[in-house]
């Protein structure tokens, strides 16, 4: 399921955020960029700790803290532009499912730790 849902997550990011850059620069605009800036790198930093790691517990929390960035994220973007913050609420919603499931996970192997 991930190797379907990523591409589509990450093209409705790449959009919004495409859009939030063609606004015209301002505080709002530019939090907004920066909270898309940050939701991206932490992207990468989820799967380097969930895959590579296996980091489970560590990667539970980090998909938590992810979920508030993405958050903010949707909200300030839509102060600039509703379509682009639009765009990242799949992304929310799947991190929260991504939080859940890194929860369980870490809980059925905390004997491996």
């Amino acid at each position: 399921m991930f190797g379907a849902v990523w591409p589509v997550l990450e093209t409705g990011l790449a959009v919004g955020g495409y859009r939030l850059m063609r606004a015209p620069a301002g505080p709002s605009r530019n939090a907004a960029v920066g909270l898309w800036l940050l939701n991206t790198a932490m992207v990468g930093g989820w799967t380097e700790l969930f895959f590579r790691k296996r980091a489970l517990e560590t990667s539970a929390v980090a998909a938590g803290a992810m979920v508030v960035t993405g958050a903010a994220y949707v909200a300030t973007a839509a102060k600039v532009d509703r379509p682009a913050a639009g765009l990242g609420v799949p992304f929310v919603g799947w991190l929260a499912f991504a939080t859940v499931l890194a929860a369980g996970i870490s809980r059925r192997n905390e004997s491996r730790r």
